[in-house]
């Protein structure tokens, strides 16, 4: 608010019409959530009336980020609130308040592996979402529950050969070129001895084995002789859907 020398602002935000009471305004009010729906202010002066009620109405609060970790593409993703419209991300992986000083997500994901020191992992994003004309989201923090641990590799400078110790359930990947291997990159299947020219750096990540998702199963009360629920991956005779009400009773069934 731009303040005119001598004379004294007071504001509310409770509904109120500010008095000397109130309180005085020093500089830039910083809003905390829950966030008020007006800020009421008016000038004051010795000897003078008051100024006119001035009314700021506070901008709806931005939704907050959603997302979901891409174990294929070993990132988080984020996406808009449907209704959201010109909506800025912002994000922080070393623990830190994300704000408009943080980096800004583009699209692409943000990345689980690279500038985090050998062999170390990220376990927590924390995002923030301002959409054009509204205040800052709340802080959206995306925490990895489950990280593989890094590899166990040996690499021999006399031979050139390439270890990894390796488990069940898993896939290793590695890269020659520097680059942070992904499910792409070449896999590892036993010991491997390199020939010239030699790789300056090799690069090596353990994977889950993709899987598919199951089949969905469906509970629904079926018309047996015995009247018992039944399980089914899709219509068959005998079999009909309904909606479930209280003490299982087929809504359908009148």
């Amino acid at each position: 608010m731009d303040a005119i020398p001598g004379l004294s602002y007071v504001v509310t935000w409770d509904g109120s019409v500010p008095d000397s009471k109130s309180r005085v305004y020093t500089g830039p009010l910083v809003l905390q959530p829950p966030y008020p729906y007006v800020i009421k202010c008016v000038a004051l002066t010795r000897c003078k009336y008051r100024s006119k009620l001035g009314e700021f109405v506070v901008p709806d609060e931005s939704p907050m980020a959603r997302g979901h970790f891409d174990i294929i593409g070993n990132c988080l993703r984020l996406a808009p609130a449907p209704s959201a419209s010109a909506t800025k991300f912002y994000y922080s992986t070393d623990g830190s308040e994300p704000g408009p000083h943080s980096p800004t997500y583009d699209g692409a994901g943000v990345a689980l592996g690279g500038n985090h020191g050998e062999g170390e992992q990220l376990t927590l994003i924390r995002v923030v979402a301002i959409e054009e004309g509204k205040l800052r989201s709340p802080t959206a923090n995306f925490r990895l529950q489950n990280v593989l641990p890094a590899p166990h590799v040996s690499y021999s400078k006399h031979d050139h050969r390439l270890e990894i110790a390796t488990k069940p359930g898993l896939q290793y990947r590695f890269s020659v070129d520097g680059s942070t291997p992904d499910y792409s990159s070449n896999l590892y299947t036993g010991p491997i001895v390199f020939s010239a020219p030699y790789p300056e750096t090799v690069k090596v990540i353990a994977l889950p084995n993709p899987v598919l998702p199951s089949a969905v199963v469906t509970m629904r009360e079926g018309h047996s002789n015995h009247g018992k629920m039944a399980s089914h991956h899709g219509e068959r005779p005998g079999l009909h859907p309904g909606t479930m009400g209280r003490a299982g009773r087929n809504l359908t069934d009148r």
